[in-house]
């Protein structure tokens, strides 16, 4: 699978075996990952181009999106080699494009919305269905949304 490198020198040209490690994989010719507990090492040819830790998916996702706009792999190269859906390698390239490197590493934005069920309407809530008031009517008394009232009575707020 690997591609012999050659090394122009003054004279003659001189093949370069290429060196495997335990770990190695290919992605394509020119393109290979080194994976160990520690790191994965991407190398192009024999030099190191890009690392991340493991668990790092922020820089995993940065790192396939700069390899395929580099023109250095293809979609179908880094797919394959790491066996993950072409979704996520077409959103990581698109957020690169649009958005530049910076935006893997931005912290996602959360739910703008306050506490829908404060402490006091909780209390209001139960005082009603204690009373024996179905769901239907407790939500609209309170001005919450059913499943809103649902959810809390499903995940213990409410009894």
């Amino acid at each position: 699978m690997s591609k012999k490198l050659y090394f122009l020198g003054d004279s003659m040209p001189q093949l370069i075996l290429p060196i495997l490690l335990p770990g190695e994989t290919f992605i394509n010719s020119f393109v290979r990952v080194l994976c160990d507990e520690n790191r994965w090492t991407y190398f192009l040819g024999e030099y190191p181009i890009y690392s991340h830790a493991p668990s790092d998916q922020r820089m995993f996702r940065l790192t396939i999106a700069q390899l395929i706009e580099s023109k250095v792999c293809r979609q179908s190269e880094i797919i394959k080699a790491f066996a993950i859906p072409k979704s996520n390698v077409i959103r990581a390239q698109r957020k690169l494009r649009r958005e530049g490197p910076d935006a893997f590493f931005r912290d996602r934005r959360g739910r703008k919305g306050g506490n829908i069920l404060t402490p006091q309407k909780l209390e209001q809530a139960q005082e009603l269905l204690d009373q024996g008031k179905s769901r239907k009517m407790v939500s609209e008394k309170l001005d919450v949304k059913y499943d809103t009232l649902r959810k809390a009575i499903n995940d213990g707020r409410l009894k």
